[in-house]
């Protein structure tokens, strides 16, 4: 189906599912939006292009199951732009449910005694079923030492994902 506007022009779109009502995995599909760009004119020549813009949209029944778990959590040394050497710490999640979601995640450095140094957010981690992603955070500078770090990653199902990490300063 298609629907055409004129400069200016705004339309409503109600975009309906068919298919079973009660599905074992979410679906999907994109709605693309085309917009002509005018035409652009230099040294007699002529420019014409059409810029298109897609907009996945989801089906998921509320059944669907919701599960994902901490697969690795470790601390990488990367090079900033200005040659500086920092540690960085990588989370590695798995969707093992059936619906896509969006995590909400943090890291915990904790010292031996357990005490608590520093809460670092994750950004976002959008999974699909079956995927993994990875979310990273830049550790701060810390004194020689041990340290615990803890993954804890809310993706909205009846549990919070956690995995640790045993991190030594030399």
């Amino acid at each position: 189906m298609s629907l055409s506007l004129k400069p200016g022009e705004t339309q409503r779109i109600r975009i309906d599912y068919t298919g079973p009502a009660k599905r074992a995995s979410e679906c999907w599909s994109l709605v693309v939006v085309e917009t002509p760009a005018p035409r652009m004119q230099a040294n007699g020549r002529q420019l014409v292009y059409n810029v298109r813009s897609g907009l996945k949209v989801y089906v998921a029944a509320e059944h669907l199951p919701v599960d994902g778990e901490v697969e690795g959590l470790s601390v990488a040394r990367t090079v900033t732009s200005a040659g500086r050497q920092q540690d960085v710490a990588i989370v590695a999640f798995a969707n093992r449910g059936a619906r896509h979601f969006v995590t909400k995640g943090r890291v915990e450095i904790r010292r031996e005694d357990n005490s608590l140094v520093q809460t670092l957010e994750l950004p976002p981690m959008y999974a699909l079923p079956g995927a993994i992603m990875h979310g990273t955070t830049v550790l701060p500078e810390l004194p020689k030492g041990k340290y615990l770090l803890i993954s804890i990653v809310d993706y909205g199902g009846s549990e919070i994902a956690a995995g640790m990490y045993a991190h030594e300063v030399r």
